[in-house]
């Protein structure tokens, strides 16, 4: 397939985009195209910089996070891929397997000019592969208004791209610190949870009802203590350490 080079119109006869970023996989190949205007410093970080990929993944849309260098910090991508407006048609739906294994191609673009400044090849891990095809094949929407509804709602939820990324499901090269951050703060308030529990048992072990609905509670959140290594299988407590 012929790709648009550096200097050359990305969509022929288009010299005007809205700033911002969309993620697809269309024909085949993912593709991370970001619009902005005066991209200088931008294209170099794309083109060389250091590089690294998120992904947050919600019931219908899910977010691309990315930063390129110093000169482009973490920011995101949205897609429901179902409802896809690229410039390309998507793929068909058989070939999202073909997703793990695809290329991966990144485009920056003067979105003033339409002129393509940096372009890029990239390599997803297998892991984080696998979950990119997982949210492709997320349950779709049923329209463009549901879709901007979803990313109204999680923009109210997530005001900025650093507390989206905490939410990361998958992230290539070195985890975030936010999402250390975050994994802590959750550990923390797991462990609160459980030691309030356990001085409520203690307070009111006479109280029949209180001691069902304590060991109810603590059925509830056993799995995810254990998961975040907060309880070893015999029970018996210990902290964590990232």
């Amino acid at each position: 397939m012929a790709y648009a080079e550096v200097g050359q119109l990305y969509a022929v006869g288009r010299t005007n985009w809205p700033e911002g970023a969309e993620y697809d996989f269309c024909d085949v190949e993912h593709e991370l195209r970001m619009f902005f205007r005066a991209p200088k410093a931008m294209a170099h970080a794309v083109s060389r910089g250091k590089y690294q990929f998120g992904l947050v993944r919600g019931p219908s849309v899910f977010f691309l996070m990315y930063h390129f260098g110093k000169a482009m910090k973490w920011s995101h991508a949205p897609c429901s891929w179902q409802l896809a407006c690229g410039v390309r048609q998507s793929a068909a739906p058989g070939g999202i397997q073909a997703a793990m294994h695809a290329p991966f191609r990144v485009v920056l673009v003067d979105a003033e000019t339409g002129l393509v400044r940096a372009t890029r090849s990239v390599t997803l891990p297998p892991g984080f592969a696998s979950h990119l095809v997982k949210a492709l094949q997320l349950s779709p929407l049923a329209n463009r208004a549901a879709y901007d509804a979803v990313l109204a709602d999680m923009n109210r939820f997530c005001r900025t791209s650093r507390q989206l990324l905490e939410r990361a499901v998958a992230c290539t090269g070195p985890t975030p610190r936010e999402k250390l951050v975050h994994r802590v703060r959750l550990r923390e308030h797991r462990l609160n949870l459980l030691l309030d529990l356990i001085h409520a048992f203690l307070s009111h072990s006479y109280d029949e009802q209180m001691i069902l609905y304590a060991q109810e509670v603590l059925r509830s959140i056993e799995p995810e203590l254990c998961g975040e290594g907060f309880m070893r299988v015999d029970r018996s407590l210990e902290v964590p350490h990232e």
